[in-house]
């Protein structure tokens, strides 16, 4: 073989489209695991929940603020409030969160409905999701009795 044929070659070998590898799987993230809380089985870490609160009251805040105003303020208020609930209900549900469960879904529910009084709400309906949803994860383990 000659330069000439070595280089044309090389040349069709260089463009021949190299087999895909496979990609490994990775392990098992589905959202009812737990996220990077320590590995301790919790669904929401310690910072998360300190992040909700926080975001809440900023919400609360906001509203009670808005709702000065008269008649224009109320219907602001009560489309941050919409929102606010948006927000959260996403926010539970990326971190594994059921939120479709009757006792998470009525502490939203009263929070929504109790938006349109001076308490907070928001900060309120946040608490009790985190509560429900601190005392399921000690009922699967065991760590609570069980209602009755």
């Amino acid at each position: 073989m000659d330069e000439q044929q070595k280089s044309a070659q090389q040349k069709t070998e260089a463009h021949h489209i190299r087999p895909r590898q496979e990609k490994k799987e990775p392990p098992n993230t589905s959202p009812n695991k737990a996220r990077a809380s320590g590995g301790n089985g919790e669904k929401l870490s310690q910072g998360t929940k300190y992040l909700m609160y926080g975001t809440a009251i900023f919400f609360d805040l906001l509203i009670a603020l808005i709702n000065i105003i008269p008649i224009a303020g109320q219907i602001i208020g009560l489309a941050i409030s919409v929102l606010a609930y948006g927000i959260f209900f996403f926010w539970f549900s990326l971190k594994g969160v059921r939120m479709l469960t009757p006792k998470k879904l009525a502490s939203m529910g009263l929070g929504f409905l109790f938006s349109w009084t001076p308490l907070p709400a928001i900060t309120a309906s946040v608490f009790f999701t985190i509560f429900f949803e601190k005392r399921e994860e000690l009922l699967a383990i065991g760590k609570v009795a069980k209602p009755v």
